[in-house]
């Protein structure tokens, strides 16, 4: 099933961190409550996702779009994660040869996409380690954030 130009919805609920953790992060189109995460994921794709692809002239590299509660749980993601309701990508453009790197495509989506949260995913002050890109059918806010870790790992996010 195609989600929009270049996403299908096998490759957004694929998760590495699923595979290696045994979690089925599938989703069920029959389902009254899958049938509106594929909805949110639809308008993801069309939205934030083919953009990019549309801008990089590539598929957009991503690392994670769609996680299962169980799998959000597993990798400790916010109890609200925008993931679980098919709302957010993490995109990760670093080590690839393309026409941005993660800090020239968050400033490209910053100033070019509708979102609800853009989130400078750590890194340091020259490159993030990933982009986090919301939208939400109900309410964009065009929230943009930095996460921080601390050195007892707990992230904090700031405004930015």
């Amino acid at each position: 099933m195609k989600l929009g130009k270049f996403i299908t919805l096998e490759k957004a609920t694929k998760s590495v961190d699923a595979i290696r953790l045994g979690i089925d992060n599938s989703i069920d189109a029959t389902k009254a409550v899958d049938a509106v995460v594929i909805d949110n994921l639809v308008a993801l794709c069309e939205n934030v996702v083919d953009p990019i692809s549309e801008e990089l002239g590539v598929e957009v590299p991503f690392n994670s779009m769609f996680r299962s509660p169980i799998l959000n749980k597993k990798l400790k993601g916010a109890k609200n994660s925008s993931h679980i309701k098919g709302e957010a990508v993490d995109v990760d453009l670093d080590g690839k040869n393309l026409k941005h790197n993660n800090a020239t495509l968050f400033l490209w989506i910053r100033k070019n996409i509708k979102f609800d949260q853009l989130i400078y995913e750590f890194g340091d002050d020259n490159s993030p380690s990933w982009i986090h890109v919301s939208f939400s059918k109900k309410r964009n806010r065009g929230q943009v954030l930095r996460a921080l870790r601390n050195s007892e790992g707990i992230t904090k996010y700031i405004l930015i």
